[in-house]
C-alpha cells in the first residue's frame, strides 16, 4: 500500500500528540492534588475517603483513589471497553 505525505506526516505526528495529551492529563491530576493539599484532604481516596497507601503516593503523589478503589474502577472500565468491543463486533 503506498503511502501518501498526508499519511507519513500523521504518523509521525500521532506519538507527538499522545505525549501532549498525556501531559496535560497528569498536569489536570497534579492541579487537582494541589487543591487537595490546600484543602486537607491531599492522600484520602476520593471514592470512599479511605487513606491512599503511602507508598502509592510515593508512586503517584498526584493519586485519587487508593488501590481498591482504583482496582474497582479499573475493573469497571475493562468491563465497559469489553462490552464495546462485543457490541462492535456484533455490528458487523
Amino acid at each position: 500500500m503506498n503511502q501518501t505525505r498526508h499519511d507519513r506526516c500523521a504518523v509521525a505526528l500521532e506519538p507527538a500528540l499522545l505525549h501532549a495529551e498525556l501531559e496535560t492529563a497528569i498536569s489536570g491530576l497534579v492541579s487537582r492534588a494541589e487543591r487537595r493539599l490546600a484543602d486537607g484532604t491531599y492522600g484520602r481516596c476520593t471514592t470512599c475517603a479511605g487513606s491512599i497507601e503511602p507508598s502509592r503516593l510515593r508512586a503517584l503523589p498526584w493519586a485519587e483513589l487508593c488501590m481498591r478503589c482504583q482496582d474497582d474502577a479499573d475493573e469497571r472500565q475493562r468491563s465497559h471497553h469489553e462490552d464495546e468491543r462485543q457490541r462492535s463486533q456484533s455490528e458487523r
